[in-house]
């Protein structure tokens, strides 16, 4: 019986994902996985700063807490959501009331 290597995707390509949350010690879980499965992170401390990181790196996925100091989840998904029309580059996201 021969058995095959199996080669994670991510070693192929890698997505550029941004992590917002306020708790270091799950920025630092979620940043050594992605990395480690060949993602580019960008991690920002709360809504406003990942409004901002959004703005400048244009990521792929973003990955965000509800809850978070200065601006929290829902608002900054909303700013990230009005900036597609602006960006080369946003994801569409859904806005929390469907």
């Amino acid at each position: 019986m021969e058995t095959a290597a199996v080669t994670p995707a991510s070693s192929h390509f890698g997505i550029r994902i941004l992590v917002a949350d306020d708790q270091r010690v799950n920025q630092l879980i979620l940043e050594a996985f992605l990395r480690k499965e060949g993602h580019t992170v960008f991690v920002a401390g709360n809504g406003a700063e990942a409004v901002e990181l959004h703005r400048r790196e244009q990521p792929d996925l973003v990955l965000m807490d509800i809850n978070m100091p200065v601006m929290d989840g829902m608002e900054a998904a909303r700013r990230i959501s009005a900036d597609a029309g602006r960006l080369p580059h946003a994801p569409d996201l859904p806005d929390g009331d469907q």
